[in-house]
């Protein structure tokens, strides 16, 4: 962003310094922080705040949002993004949990069930992309908004051109990324090491190998602050 716009100064915030490859633009810094804690010093910053897939790591989504509302300048736009841990079939029907026996089992749907309970667990706001719009609209700051879910095929094993096809083979780079590091997360909610690793395997080879027609699906949403109230004129005689 900080390329595509270098008349902006962009911040970039997270739990952990990022990994950059080349140079920061000289518009471009990051600060490392806990969302969880507030961006009272950021009070009427920015223009534009975009979050995305955050919510595992936030325990009061609402009041994030909040914060988010108060960081923008009037007329500035809040965009968010986040997947569901609800898996969709071929179909674009969302996927019952199953049995390892029957049929419409799902290494890959299993590992995120069980990642959203443990994600719940530890008090994470993994249900919030469903929410945004609505809590959005709660926020009396904020006006316009406005959300759409998309549906992406979690591997190439179906796309109508190049661009679908891309996004595809890039949801599941990143999906089996998210397996791989999931093992921490499962062991502390008490999984035997080896069924962690049974069920990170088989997911990541049934992945690798597209025998599941599987959708994931992303919620975004937006809203826009609020402009200051017209001033009233009054007509001196």
């Amino acid at each position: 962003m900080a390329k595509e716009f270098p008349h902006c100064d962009v911040v970039g915030v997270d739990l952990v310094p990022p990994r950059i490859d080349g140079e920061l633009p000289a518009n471009c810094r990051f600060e490392i922080d806990d969302a969880n804690l507030g961006f009272s010093h950021y009070q009427d910053s920015f223009d534009v705040v975009h979050a995305r897939a955050v919510s595992a790591g936030i325990r009061d989504f609402p009041q994030l949002l909040e914060e988010l509302a108060r960081s923008l300048r009037p007329g500035g736009v809040i965009l968010l993004g986040d997947g569901e841990q609800q898996l969709y079939d071929e179909h674009k029907r969302p996927m019952p949990l199953g049995d390892p026996d029957s049929p419409e089992f799902s290494w890959i749907h299993k590992v995120f069930f069980t990642s959203y309970n443990a994600m719940k667990n530890r008090g994470g706001s993994i249900d919030s992309p469903c929410m945004n719009p609505t809590w959005l609209r709660a926020i009396d700051s904020l006006m316009d908004v406005g959300w759409h879910k998309i549906f992406v095929p979690m591997g190439p094993w179906r796309y109508d051109d190049e661009r679908e096809k891309t996004i595809s083979e890039l949801c599941r780079e990143n999906c089996l990324r998210y397996i791989s590091g999931l093992t921490p997360l499962l062991l502390s909610e008490g999984y035997l090491p080896e069924y962690v690793d049974k069920m990170c395997r088989e997911a990541s080879t049934e992945l690798r190998e597209l025998r599941t027609h599987i959708y994931t699906r992303w919620n975004f949403a937006w809203a826009v602050k609020r402009p200051p109230a017209d001033v009233p004129i009054v007509q001196i005689a």
